[in-house]
């Protein structure tokens, strides 16, 4: 997810720059005895990362019941080979 400074999401269009934001169960709760650092890097939830990025529109097949055929896996992780 992309976030701009004010927690606004950004269009997937591939070419606007945002900020990455990530947030789930494997995501750090804070910094240890630093509350500032800790504040800095929430966003509602969110863990700012600090790193830039764009996201793309998701494309996929016409069918979404044959769309899981594309999904090749290898080594443990579904690669799309689109």
């Amino acid at each position: 997810m992309r976030r701009d400074p004010d927690g606004r999401t950004y269009r997937a269009d591939g070419a606007t720059i945002g900020e990455l934001v990530c947030r789930g169960n494997d995501v750090m709760l804070g910094y240890y005895r630093d509350e500032e650092a800790t504040a800095a890097a929430d966003l509602g939830g969110w863990f700012r990362t600090g790193d830039p990025a764009v996201m793309h529109p998701i494309r996929l097949r016409r069918d979404p019941a044959t769309a899981r055929k594309d999904i090749i896996i290898s080594g443990g992780e579904n690669i799309r080979p689109v």
